[in-house]
């Protein structure tokens, strides 16, 4: 025997007039997720908001992401339907803390995902998963992350414009009819309480912002530094 909740149908009835409103006087186009998660969206290529409304791909949290939104990458055919925003947690550890305390110091592949270089710890997984295996390596080698930046694969990941796996903070984001921007504030890592009511010092501040695109256009993402330095996240 099911019973119907006044709550859940009236959140439902304003969920739905949300949505109607956001069709009507804008024009919504932004999807987020992984690419495997939009084997679904070949029909948003007529419509940019039905790459919001027909979508409806699975989230990984706890770290900054922002790119395009395709269902598949090279070697198969790489077709952006939408652009990808994923914001890093405040508080919660994410991958790049577990690396840290559990990835072992003598392993043959720690390169690829940790690193020492000039004395300080750096998630190399940003580059390895962003730019490859010898984008890794030249860091290892040089420091110098324009330089490993050089050395990218430009087939790995070609949805990616942004990738902090280590990123604390939240994202804030605008709306037009024009255009999308999402702005990533990123704070240091959060062990010790703020003494400040501002919230304590800023690691960085990075907007992407997207214009509108027209059906069968790709879409083209902008990426703008308001503030600080994303090292290897770029």
């Amino acid at each position: 025997m099911s019973r119907s909740c006044p709550r859940a149908g009236q959140r439902d009835r304003k969920i739905l007039d949300l949505w109607a409103r956001l069709k009507r006087r804008a024009a919504p186009f932004v999807c987020g997720g992984t690419p495997e998660a939009y084997n679904g969206c070949a029909p948003c290529k007529s419509s940019p908001f039905e790459a919001l409304s027909r979508c409806q791909p699975i989230l990984p949290g706890h770290s900054f992401w922002a790119g395009l939104a395709a269902k598949s990458l090279p070697p198969a055919a790489f077709e952006p339907v939408g652009v990808a925003f994923i914001t890093g947690s405040v508080s919660a550890p994410g991958l790049v803390e577990a690396y840290e305390h559990r990835f072992p110091k003598d392993h043959p592949l720690r390169a690829l995902y940790m690193s020492e270089a000039g004395g300080k710890k750096q998630p190399m997984v940003d580059l390895l998963l962003h730019h490859g295996v010898r984008a890794c390596l030249e860091y290892q080698e040089s420091g110098d992350a324009e330089r490993a930046r050089s050395a990218s694969n430009p087939d790995l990941a070609p949805h990616l414009s942004f990738l902090d796996m280590g990123g604390h903070g939240y994202a804030v984001l605008h709306l037009t009819a024009d255009a999308v921007e999402c702005e990533f504030v990123c704070i240091p890592r959060p062990l010790e309480r703020s003494p400040g009511a501002d919230g304590g010092p800023l690691r960085y501040r990075v907007v992407h912002r997207v214009p509108m695109w027209r059906p069968g256009e790709r879409p083209r993402l902008e990426q703008r530094i308001l503030e600080g330095d994303p090292g290897l996240a770029l």
